[in-house]
This record gives C-alpha cells, structure tokens and sequence, in this order.
C-alpha cells in the first residue's frame, strides 16, 4: 500500500470525520459515565468484540464449553423497547439457551443469570 498517496489520507480522514460524528451523535463519552462495573468470575473467558449491529457494547462469556453472548442496545436498534413518549430504553441482552433482557438497573440479576448458566 502506498500510504504517501493523497487518496490514502483522504479516506482515512473522511472515516474518521464519520466516526467522531457518530459518536457524538450516539452519545458514547456520556455513556462512559453511565455504565457499571461487571464483575465477571475469575474463571469465565471473556472476550470483548466490536459493537456491530447497532450495539454499544458487546462480549462473549465463556466457560465449561458454553458462551453466552451480551450486548447493550442504548438506541432500541435491535430490539425495539420504548417508554409511553417513544424514547427507547436502554436494555441488556443475552442469548445462552434462550433470550434475556435486563434494563439498567438489573446487572446484578443478568451477572446470576450468565452464572447460572455457564455452571449447569
């Protein structure tokens, strides 16, 4: 690759302009302070992977040969919980055998259940 090509930097500022568009538009740095702490088990693997699909944050939880998947949809982009104004409400979701949600508040709940899974 020839990185002294002017089309090189054009591109690469033009996604970087994108991002930080993206970004701000989205909120990240607010939800910076807004999030908790996991205390994730010192035996589970896990693997932070990028936020595709429209979620701010996701992982993979692994142990015993399970996973059991996370991510945090801030937006209502993937599945579509709003209040009585039609402001969506932030919610966690994983996928083990079946499908959880949790809001916000309900990360002790989430944690036991990703627990209780990756222990049977």
């Amino acid at each position: 690759m020839n990185y002294l090509n002017n089309d090189y930097f054009d591109n690469k500022f033009s996604l970087l302009q994108i991002r930080y568009k993206l970004e701000e538009k989205e909120r990240w740095k607010d939800w910076i302070k807004k999030l908790p702490s996991f205390n994730f088990d010192s035996d589970w693997n896990v693997k932070i992977i990028p936020p595709f699909a429209g979620a701010l944050i996701r992982f993979y939880i692994e142990k015993n040969g399970k996973t059991a998947s996370m991510y945090l949809d801030v937006n209502s982009r993937l599945g579509f919980m709003y209040d009585d104004n039609d402001e969506a409400i932030p919610y966690y979701e994983i996928y083990t055998d079946d499908t959880y949600r949790y809001y916000l508040n309900q990360v002790d709940e989430m944690m036991a259940d990703i627990r209780k899974y990756l222990n049977e």
